[in-house]
């Protein structure tokens, strides 16, 4: 069994390309198993999390203890060991697992560290400004919500481009996905070494499960070419034009280019495309303002203290 590990921001159209994958009779997966970032994310050093004791702490103990007394590679070697076996169980006989869980990304150095060449890499890039259109549509109700997804762009960015510069990677776009559906296909068969006919001509199937995507997957059984310019239906009021423009500038143009977007036409295309809606406009400024707060006083956490009464301090 090999695993195919798809790195990709969220609201990128990785549901999309693992369903595609999903059609060849020698492939397994499932909808997002959330395995890989919550194990690997005790070492990682872009990640700290909140819980009952201190992850910082935790963090030091773990690298030292691998590193005086079981050994970086040693370590890798077990990790492997423990993932395969689980997914073996998971892909049952089939010759390859689909993992597809988005934030992966945080940890896809730790993961290719532990794979080295015994994994497949696809990398799938969109443009930021229809992600972003994305997240507001799926999860914000058509409302400003880009402050909870902030680390998706200002870190998730950062390590898409470390990881596609990766000779083992195979990088596509989503773009060329929906225009080019047969060229990319057979691109992704190649590096797969899947016989081509194996990811043709059948059903797109719904991967069902609480997690992936709740939307797209149940809404289109095939790829339309439409889809790739919807988003920008999204941007409806000033406040978004606005925001949605700061996001683009402090992306930047020098990490723009390496994911194979220009910077001017990203800027350029994010003008109000849907019908203006003055009572969105209230709602999105209003948005802005709190996204604010929510980055300094944390709600989900202010919550578990509050509301649920913690007993205990959470760092």
């Amino acid at each position: 069994m090999v695993p195919i590990f798809i790195f990709s921001l969220p609201r990128s159209g990785s549901t999309l390309l693992q369903r595609l994958i999903n059609k060849s009779d020698q492939i397994a997966t499932s909808p997002e198993s959330w395995l890989f970032i919550t194990t690997l994310s005790c070492r990682s050093e872009l990640i700290n999390s909140y819980s009952v004791y201190s992850s910082v702490h935790a963090k030091n103990a773990i690298n030292d203890f691998i590193k005086n007394y079981v050994g970086e590679s040693e370590f890798n070697s077990k990790c492997k060991n423990f993932f395969n076996d689980v997914l073996q169980v998971a892909a049952k006989d089939k010759s390859f697992f689909i993992e597809k869980t988005p934030r992966n990304l945080f940890v896809a150095k730790d993961i290719m560290s532990i794979y080295g060449n015994g994994a497949k890499y696809l990398c799938l890039v969109r443009n930021p400004a229809a992600i972003a259109c994305s997240m507001i549509s799926t999860w914000g109700k058509g409302r400003w919500n880009i402050y909870a997804f902030e680390q998706d762009f200002m870190l998730g960015i950062d390590c898409m481009i470390k990881v596609m510069s990766k000779d083992a990677c195979l990088s596509i776009k989503y773009e060329d996905l929906l225009s080019f559906e047969d060229q990319e296909t057979e691109r992704v068969s190649r590096y797969l070494g899947i016989g081509l006919s194996e990811l043709k001509d059948k059903k797109i199937e719904v991967i069902e499960g609480r997690m992936g995507d709740p939307v797209g997957q149940y809404k289109y059984s095939k790829i339309e070419k439409t889809r790739s310019s919807e988003w920008k239906k999204t941007i409806n009021t000033f406040t978004k034009v606005a925001m949605l423009k700061s996001l683009i500038r402090r992306i930047g143009n020098d990490k723009l280019e390496k994911l194979g977007y220009s910077y001017a036409e990203v800027l350029e295309s994010i003008k109000i495309h849907g019908k203006y809606s003055a009572r969105d406009e209230v709602f999105d400024a209003s948005l802005v303002v709190y996204g604010v707060l929510y980055k300094i006083f944390q709600p989900f956490i202010l919550k578990e203290v509050i509301v649920n009464k913690l007993r205990f301090a959470l760092r």
